[in-house]
């Protein structure tokens, strides 16, 4: 019989928050993560987390800062992604097959 063992991946056991961008990515803080894409050599992975998306390399082992604010408002055009207020919430995130282009969707848009 196999045991399956779920363990602590990112984020800090008793502790939400979203903060740690540019540390290490175990560390980090989270909080109300949604969905998770891949790039297609799972170097770089991409989280919904409240109204932003958040990148973690897996290389580096560190978070970043991808998308929004984390603030909701109106998407009013193209602009510097980490400046972007989506509006609540976010819900999708996708990496294309050439890894050139992150998809993002929220109730009524896709970016």
């Amino acid at each position: 019989m196999t045991t399956n063992i779920i363990s602590l991946y990112a984020g800090t056991y008793g502790s939400t928050g979203s903060s740690g961008d540019g540390g290490p990515y175990q560390s980090a803080l989270y909080d109300n993560l949604g969905r998770i894409a891949l790039d297609q050599v799972n170097n770089l992975m991409y989280i919904v987390d409240t109204n932003r998306i958040r990148m973690i390399n897996r290389t580096s082992g560190i978070v970043s800062a991808f998308a929004g604010t984390g603030s909701c408002g109106t998407f009013t055009g193209p602009g510097v992604a980490t400046s972007v207020r989506f509006q609540c919430s976010l819900l999708y995130v996708a990496v294309d097959n050439n890894n050139n282009r992150v998809f993002i969707a929220d109730h009524c848009k896709l970016y």
